[in-house]
């Protein structure tokens, strides 16, 4: 049962620090010990965490479930101003 630091932790579990930070602070990420002001990481609880997300495909968890995004239609400045000049001329 090796105790490892927040950089140590993110390299054994494959993150980026950042992203370890993160899920502590949202609650979504591995058991923690809060020792003063340290934060150290059990291996254990890393390697339980790690294999509760094992999944057998992306539609497993919805919030991994791909977005259509939407197509955005390319409207210049110019296109925007003779629009106005279009709408213009009928009322006259």
């Amino acid at each position: 049962m090796a105790r490892l630091n927040v950089r140590d932790a993110a390299r054994y579990v494959g993150l980026a620090m950042s992203t370890l930070n993160g899920l502590r602070t949202t609650g979504k990420g591995p058991l923690y010990l809060k020792l003063g002001r340290a934060i150290r990481y059990d291996t254990n609880d890393l390697d339980e965490w790690v294999n509760s997300h094992k999944q057998v495909s992306t539609a497993d968890r919805p919030e991994f479930r791909l977005r259509r995004r939407r197509r955005r239609t390319r409207m210049g400045p110019a296109t925007v101003r003779n629009a106005g000049m279009e709408a213009r001329n009928r009322k006259i």
